[in-house]
């Protein structure tokens, strides 16, 4: 099941910067995610019977209610699908654009490779890795100490604002953890691109004072070289 506090934020997100990059790619993006919002809201109606009785109550027929909320699930499995295309769309539209083709190629490569392993590390920690933390930890502490524990939660959680409250830390945390992932990996590669280019023109540097040549001022671009072959 999508959440939809993720979804919104990457939506509002990507058609702020689809409009101010002018990359059709992003604003695609954002029109998936406001699907995938929708459709995270009709599962909701679809499990929730108390929301279907007050949608029934406001004077909506049972039937449509169900008929629309089936019909946004769908439409957002294929919004779900379309998503990484159109994120590796937007990661070339970039690099066209870009003054910089290769670093910017790679810095967004990686960014992208990088927010997908986060996510998916995130999603089988929440599924797998906190069980299997809490089966470690709790013969550990005393029984005391896990019924306090119990209380604790089952206080912050169990009511429907508890849930609700989960709910959007749950979706706060994932988009958070997805654009970490992203930053981390196209950081980290732009730090590389620099640094071998920085060897590079050290090398080309040494030899072009051997030669009697003037080192040329370092510009970081992919014509680099041939602008110094030139001069």
């Amino acid at each position: 099941m999508a959440n939809g506090v993720s979804c919104a934020y990457f939506a509002v997100r990507n058609y702020f910067y689809g409009k101010k990059e002018h990359n059709l790619f992003k604003d695609g993006i954002g029109v998936a995610q406001t699907v995938r919002t929708a459709g995270a809201a009709g599962e909701i109606v679809q499990k929730s019977v108390k929301i279907q009785k007050k949608l029934a109550d406001m004077g909506y027929a049972n039937k449509n209610i169900l008929n629309t909320a089936d019909f946004l699930t769908k439409k957002a499995e294929f919004c779900k699908n379309m998503l990484y295309p159109l994120i590796i769309a937007s990661g070339v539209y970039n690099t066209i654009k870009s003054d910089d083709k290769v670093k910017t190629g790679i810095s967004q490569g990686s960014g992208i490779l990088s927010m997908r392993y986060f996510e998916k590390a995130f999603e089988k920690f929440i599924k797998d890795g906190i069980p299997k933390l809490v089966k470690k930890i709790k013969p550990r502490l005393s029984e005391a100490t896990i019924n306090k524990i119990n209380g604790i939660t089952n206080k912050l959680f169990s009511n429907k604002y508890g849930k609700i409250l989960k709910y959007v830390l749950q979706g706060a945390l994932f988009a958070t953890v997805s654009m970490t992932g992203y930053n981390v990996g196209s950081g980290v590669a732009s730090k590389i691109v620099d640094k071998v280019r920085g060897n590079k023109y050290k090398n080309s540097s040494s030899i072009q004072v051997e030669s009697g040549y003037t080192s040329p001022k370092y510009k970081e671009n992919i014509f680099d070289d041939i602008e110094i072959i030139k001069e």
